[in-house]
């Protein structure tokens, strides 16, 4: 604001002041009035007017020049990877295990894939977006060269014929084949005999995405803008957007029909309708691999770069609301200061701090909701003290219950009867499952104190392991990383099982072979870290939210306790505050790590 308005304000200021006696609506309508409906007739009428065709062919240009450049590039990629299959395919290891599979035996073909798994490992440049390569006879029998048995294809054997027998139709170097594979991308090619050309085999290397995406997702790129790659069947082959998934068509139009179309007539950008809205279409042909590199941009946002020829704009806008503005923003000041500080005051209370109250002097609607906000945080504060304690109090009985639904000596009794007949009868096996089930039983139902040691909480954890061991067939194996300083430390007790629990029934049961759990207990800046890994089936990532909060609540018939992992988060922080707590990480298909920080104590 200039001096001539800051002595215009000074000026009314004491006049303004009577204002606050108006009610807030009023004023609030005044305000808008001015403010808004009048500067919005002028600007809209001027943006309409600036608006036209070069803006459009402008950005066009700029992403034409864009695309072409990563057009090449993917141009001469895929040059430098033909190159690298042509010379893979005549590896006479390759082609001798293609000749002679029917009559290799097992340990033979298990060795020599071995040795050709590696070789191709150590000659690929592009084996960190290869994950897969493939070998097949001709009565279509397949020879993994590269890949684990993580990353089998996903292709029926109708899709497979399908691109075998293109592929022995095809004249190109090789060929490119999108598949229901998840979208990915599957580069063929036929290997020949050297002496006879005759094709005895094939080669199928499966491609990342990455393999495309890589190259433009740096580009420079207008915000709203979308850009992937289409093939001329209008099939999506990189690129992730609301008109459909990889090996998708295109939704909402024909897109390579009209980009085909453009190209007659040599017109790299156009403007095209999708679901009833228009776009500025941008595309670049990859030569090689009869696809193209294409750039959506919704027309309406195009029209923002005009904004930078608003100058001329804002000295109408000012001449005609100069007048306003001054009389709006002491009338406006009156209404957003008291605002602001009740702002202000509700954000520390949002944060945590219910210690922040304000005084307003004035008797208006704002006055009266800060006597409200007064009231209610006091109120608050006294409910959250309350709640507290509360539940406190009801953590405590609910592990009080679990642990009084069954006399722990009973049970123990009981099982050390059987354990003594079991003995007479020289089974060692029952006899080393009933031990672990009587110290299992005893320590987890055993009342007293709710904290016992690491120690007893790794032991209890053994028994436990010791009783599903036999139960899943030495399916899985454990593995203990333990700092023998820190299991004297005290822990609340029924930590580590049911975490162990989850591991075993949701990880590692529906694997297929053997599971590993591996137990980590280290010393992490003067705090306690316990990790427990497992390399199960995983967790999707947007279900790890849920499970920290308690919204899986379904618990497997055959689990030990009804502790859940929320459970023992909320007894966490509820024992030694919100910075301690349990911590969940995956990767499905790969591994899940749940990390519980708790202090020393």
């Amino acid at each position: 604001m200039n001096i001539k308005l800051q002595k215009i304000f000074l000026k009314y200021q004491h006049k303004i002041r009577g204002i606050r006696d108006v009610k807030v609506f009023p004023r609030l309508i005044v305000s808008f009035v001015i403010l808004i409906i009048l500067p919005l007739i002028i600007t809209f009428t001027f943006y309409i007017a600036i608006v036209n065709r070069a803006m459009v062919d402008r950005t066009g240009s700029m992403m034409v020049q864009n695309l072409q450049q990563v057009a090449d590039n993917l141009q001469n990629k895929n040059f430098t990877l033909e190159n690298e299959m042509i010379q893979l395919s005549r590896v006479k290891l390759l082609q001798y295990v293609l000749k002679n599979y029917q009559s290799l035996d097992t340990g033979e073909l298990y060795e020599v894939k071995q040795e050709m798994h590696q070789f191709v490992a150590g000659q690929m440049s592009y084996l960190n977006q290869t994950s897969h390569i493939t070998l097949y006879t001709l009565d279509y029998q397949p020879i993994v060269a590269y890949g684990g048995m993580n990353k089998k294809y996903k292709l029926d054997e109708a899709e497979l014929k399908k691109i075998i027998e293109k592929t022995k139709k095809s004249t190109q170097r090789t060929l490119f084949n999108i598949t229901k594979d998840e979208g990915h991308l599957i580069i063929s090619i036929g290997i020949k005999d050297d002496k006879s050309k005759k094709i005895f085999g094939y080669m199928l290397v499966r491609l990342d995405e990455t393999y495309f995406s890589q190259m433009y997702r740096y580009l420079y790129l207008k915000e709203h803008e979308t850009t992937f790659i289409i093939d001329k069947q209008n099939v999506i082959i990189s690129g992730v957007s609301r008109f459909g998934e990889i090996g998708d068509t295109f939704l909402g139009a024909n897109l390579a029909k009209d980009i085909m179309r453009s190209n007659e007539s040599k017109d790299s950008s156009f403007i095209t309708t999708i679901d009833h809205k228009k776009y500025l279409c941008s595309y670049a042909l990859i030569k090689n691999m009869d696809m193209y590199i294409v750039s959506l941009i919704p027309k309406i946002y195009l029209y923002e770069e005009v904004y930078s020829f608003w100058t001329s704009t804002l000295i109408v806008y000012i001449i005609t609301l100069i007048l306003a503005i001054i009389m709006a923003y002491m009338i406006a000041k009156s209404i957003s200061n008291p605002l602001q500080k009740l702002t202000l005051a509700m954000n520390q209370v949002k944060s945590g701090d219910l210690s922040a109250t304000h005084i307003d002097p004035y008797r208006d609607e704002i006055g009266m909701v800060y006597n409200n906000f007064n009231e209610m945080v006091l109120q608050l504060k006294e409910q959250l003290i309350t709640i507290q304690k509360t539940e406190k109090q009801k953590r405590k009985m609910e592990l009080k219950a679990l642990q009084a639904q069954i006399s722990p000596h009973f049970l123990v009794n009981t099982l050390n009867s059987i354990k003594c007949l079991i003995a007479l009868q020289n089974m060692p096996n029952i006899e080393e499952l009933i031990s672990a089930l009587m110290n299992l039983v005893y320590q987890a139902m055993s009342k007293g104190d709710d904290m016992i040691t690491l120690e007893q909480e790794i032991q209890f954890v053994k028994n436990y392991i010791t009783i599903q061991r036999y139960r899943y067939f030495d399916k899985f194996d454990v593995v203990y990383d333990l700092d023998e300083q820190l299991l004297n430390y005290k822990v609340p007790r029924l930590l580590l099982q049911p975490i162990i629990e989850n591991a075993i029934i949701h990880g590692l049961a529906p694997k297929e072979g053997t599971g590993l759990i591996k137990v980590r207990l280290r010393d992490e800046k003067g705090d306690i870290k316990v990790t427990v890994m497992d390399n199960g089936v995983g967790i999707p990532e947007e279900k790890i939210p849920d499970i920290l909060k308690g919204g899986q609540r379904h618990r497997s018939k055959s689990a030990f306790t009804s502790i859940g992992v929320s459970n023992i988060d909320s007894r966490i922080k509820l024992i030694y505050g919100e910075k301690y707590g349990v911590d969940i990480s995956s990767t499905p298909h790969l591994y899940t790590i749940v990390e519980i920080n708790i202090p020393k104590m």
